[in-house]
């Protein structure tokens, strides 16, 4: 036993069995492992424990029956997956609940712009109209711009002996009719219209000589194209 138990040892074997009694330190005779020969050691520990510290490099062996090691590897390996699972779910809804929110806000956004264009609606179709309106009138300025330096060009171009009895300008078309003097007056006041920069792709109808009240007269008509501004200032 241990050194500790010696006094009662000796008591009992000395002066119960009358037998004579030696002492003897196993470290003294079975050095220990230096790593757990430590102060006091044989005192508290037996022959036999230490017979156990000198097998240095003895294997361990495991006692454990097959069928209980196997339950719990399974129960290791359910817990694992168990874990990896619930971690697999618990990212897949912390995921869905950032994305969720996102889309929340951002539908919430989507109604707010909805509401303001709602909102807006009314003035933008007044802006629109407005811009309608706007366009409408340049467009008829710019009309009678057109009007006006055709008209201008009709009285320098006009002969005297030559008489217009009709004239109809639209924004891109020209018709006119009258009556001339004679059938090449007709073609000189075709001429002098083919060569004005307000007209273009002038062409004479017809031309057909007529006995009137005031003598014979050749009774014309001639379409023409209007030429744009943008035109002339291209």
């Amino acid at each position: 036993g241990a050194s500790n138990s010696f006094p009662l040892i000796q008591n009992i074997v000395s002066a119960q069995l009358t037998l004579p009694l030696e002492i003897i330190d196993f470290k003294q005779h079975c050095p220990l492992d230096p790593d757990l020969a430590k102060e006091g050691m044989g005192e508290k520990i037996s022959f036999a424990s230490g017979v156990g510290f000198l097998l240095k490099d003895a294997k361990r062996i495991n006692l454990i029956p097959s069928l209980e090691k196997k339950a719990r590897a399974d129960r290791r390996l359910r817990r694992t997956v168990t874990q990896f699972v619930s971690l697999l779910v618990g990212s897949l809804v912390l995921v869905g609940l950032i994305f969720g929110n996102a889309l929340h806000r951002q539908h919430q956004k989507l109604l707010f712009l909805q509401e303001r264009l709602q909102a807006l609606e009314p003035k933008a179709l007044e802006i629109g109209t407005m811009q309608r309106q706007i366009v409408f009138f340049e467009n008829r300025e710019a009309e009678s711009e057109v009007v006006l330096e055709i008209l201008r060009e009709l009285s320098r171009l006009t002969p005297e002996e030559t008489s217009l009895t009709y004239l109809a300008i639209e924004s891109d078309r020209l018709s006119l009719r009258g009556g001339a003097k004679n059938l090449p007056t007709v073609f000189r006041f075709t001429k002098a219209l083919e060569s004005s920069p307000f007209l273009k792709s002038v062409r004479m109808k017809n031309a057909t000589r007529r006995i009137l009240s005031e003598g014979e007269m050749t009774i014309f008509r001639i379409d023409a194209l209007v030429v744009q501004k943008e035109e002339r200032k291209l």
